[in-house]
């Protein structure tokens, strides 16, 4: 009798080890909510983006045309093209980095140009 009452207290300290376990990790998880994502859907490529916008130069690049665009240091007809198609397909860049999915728009490039950017939304 007393073997069964030892197996038992065993088996009982398990599972309340387990549900231990099991709550702590939901306790941990309570409230969690994932950083918000931008979506380049021509590319299925995401980058962790908080929509705050940051840099207020003299070219907007949120609602600039090709022409205006192409006052940019290193912006030609192109790449100015390049910038509205990325901005028509994934809407507002929120970052100068966000500048970089551009084809055709780098580091260097993109540090020319970032006292030039307006990156409010309009």
């Amino acid at each position: 009798m007393k073997h069964k009452t030892s197996a038992v207290r065993s088996l009982l300290g398990w599972l309340l080890l387990a549900a231990c376990v099991v709550l702590a990790a939901w306790a941990a998880l309570e409230g969690y909510a994932p950083p918000a994502r931008r979506s380049y859907a021509a590319t299925g490529r995401t980058t962790d983006a908080q929509p705050i916008p940051v840099q207020t130069g003299e070219i907007p690049v949120n609602s600039a045309d090709a022409a205006m665009l192409d006052k940019l240091p290193g912006v030609g007809p192109a790449t100015a093209e390049n910038i509205l198609t990325e901005r028509e397909l994934n809407g507002p860049f929120y970052y100068p980095e966000d500048l970089l999915h551009v084809n055709g728009i780098g580091k260097k490039k993109l540090e020319d140009m970032r006292d030039m950017l307006d990156l409010t939304e309009e």
